[in-house]
């Protein structure tokens, strides 16, 4: 995920990323409670596999786009870079 953000903000991005996960932690527990209790096993687990498959199916369908950004963002960063000791110390 990191290689798609640029490089100055990779921290906040991070930070909002934990912050999904721990929130959904919290919440997933009491949603998926309350649909066994009202809907049943099957409502529930089957809500979570098309969940699963279409979010498999969306991330399949941006791979190229993902690595298009990815391949942008580090040429960006590679151009941006300060230069290295031992660059430096080679010249």
């Amino acid at each position: 995920m990191m290689k798609l953000v640029r490089s100055d903000l990779r921290g906040s991005y991070q930070g909002v990323a934990m912050m999904a996960f721990t929130v959904s932690s919290a919440v997933g527990p009491i949603v998926g409670g309350y649909c066994l209790q009202e809907a049943g096993r099957l409502p529930l687990w089957g809500g979570c596999a098309v969940a699963g498959l279409v979010g498999a199916a969306l991330h399949l369908m941006s791979r190229q786009q993902r690595n298009r950004r990815a391949a942008q963002l580090a040429s960006r960063d590679e151009q941006t870079a300060p230069p290295s000791a031992s660059t430096a110390s080679a010249q």
